[in-house]
């Protein structure tokens, strides 16, 4: 999996929302995912750049009562999974 600095997904993310070029002509164009487009996009939108950074390497560990609670909201509302991460 390749990984992208933050600089990079910022600017792709801006550019997407100046409404230049479609997800599709962006991923053409740098070369990435349009899913991963996607979802930085989303990102950016949800948080602002801060949170655009690379991942890393880590384990999280989660309560049981979290993991239920989540799988509560998506059953109670029909999020996706990539408006449940947002939410949690």
């Amino acid at each position: 999996m390749a990984t992208y600095s933050k600089e990079f997904k910022v600017k792709v993310a801006e550019e997407y929302i100046e409404g230049k070029l479609s997800y599709r002509r962006l991923a053409e164009k740098y070369k990435v995912p349009t899913t991963t487009l996607r979802g930085w996009v989303r990102i950016y939108k949800y948080y602002g750049s801060n949170k655009l950074v690379q991942n890393e390497q880590k384990q999280s560990v989660y309560s049981v009562q979290l993991k239920l609670d989540v799988l509560s909201f998506m059953k109670s509302t029909g999020a996706s999974v990539s408006d449940t991460a947002l939410q949690f």
